[in-house]
């Protein structure tokens, strides 16, 4: 049945990126029905409440566990579950489990998507941003010097190129070595991302704190004899980092750093680029594009945020 999760949760096709995100989702409820001994088929509303809330507590790092779950993303797994359950129920000649369908008439699940459609981004204050960038340039060099397990390393470069670029969780995934651009003393100070199916290719600056954890990850990478050109992959064999693990490493480091939960999930953290250096001065059209936003437009959210100047590093 988990094969079926890509082709069957939406009447359009699915590019291979949104796809992958539904087979890691299915594989999760998957995993969840077969520890509680759930028969998909014989599913029940009060099953899924209790998977979501599974998936609330858990802060284990297997895929598909441990994800924030707000409206909109619970009934974008409602859906998928539904979707899957009834095309298996259709080539079985049997009537389709119901359970996720009831649920996605509750008006919280049914109305999510026009809540969150456009809502204002949440971001850091100048203290909690101070906050961030001290724990990750702490823990950075703790875990250097004590030579501990690289992946550490990898998801603090992750979280500060996030802050520091404004990059999303896609971005960071997709990156390549040819795409960290240095000045004359190998310091990186720009970024060439490359598009990944939700964002066109594009250049974005770095901040100086982020491009010196950036240049110490590099050393890292090449010391540890990295394969591959992915800046940040799953594996030293050049693996690329899959949605699910560089969403809840990155959380993970999110979590340590005790900044609060907020909203906005990583995506908090692009959004405090963009609202930084919107009060720095920059031009609106050199911000969108350094986001990869397609419309200058979008920046009209962040506009309406930025009531008085804050700190820009």
């Amino acid at each position: 049945m988990s094969s079926r999760a890509k082709g069957d949760v939406a009447d359009r096709p699915l590019g291979p990126e949104t796809a992958d995100i539904y087979r890691e989702m299915w594989a999760a409820f998957s995993t969840f029905c077969l520890e509680k001994g759930i028969d998909p088929g014989k599913l029940r509303p009060q099953d899924l409440t209790e998977f979501f809330l599974h998936r609330e507590r858990s802060r284990a790092p297997a895929p598909g566990a441990g994800r924030a779950l707000n409206m909109r993303y619970a009934r974008r797994f409602l859906t998928l579950i539904d979707r899957v359950l009834r095309h298996a129920a259709a080539t079985r000649n049997q009537q389709p489990n119901l359970a996720a369908f009831e649920l996605l008439q509750q008006p919280h699940f049914k109305h999510a998507e026009a809540a969150e459609r456009d809502p204002l981004p949440d971001y850091l204050g100048d203290e909690l941003v101070e906050q961030l960038i001290t724990f990750l340039k702490h823990r950075f060099e703790e875990n250097r010097q004590k030579a501990l397990y690289w992946k550490e390393l990898r998801d603090l470069t992750a979280v500060a190129l996030m802050l520091g670029a404004g990059l999303a969780p896609g971005d960071v995934r997709h990156l390549r070595t040819a795409g960290v651009l240095t000045n004359g003393e190998g310091l990186p100070w720009k970024l060439s991302v490359p598009g990944n199916g939700n964002a066109p290719g594009r250049e974005t600056p770095l901040a100086e704190w982020a491009g010196e954890m950036l240049a110490e990850w590099m050393r890292e990478r090449e010391r540890q004899g990295f394969l591959g050109d992915y800046v940040l992959p799953s594996t030293s064999s050049g693996k690329q980092w899959s949605h699910t693990r560089c969403f809840e490493s990155s959380k993970a480091v999110i979590q340590a750093a005790e900044i609060g939960e907020g909203g906005g999930g990583l995506f908090r953290l692009r959004h405090t680029f963009a609202m930084r250096q919107l009060a720095a001065g920059h031009a609106e059209a050199d911000i969108a594009r350094w986001l990869g936003l397609l419309d200058v437009t979008g920046m009209n959210r962040y506009k309406r945020l930025l009531i008085a100047p804050v700190a820009v590093k």
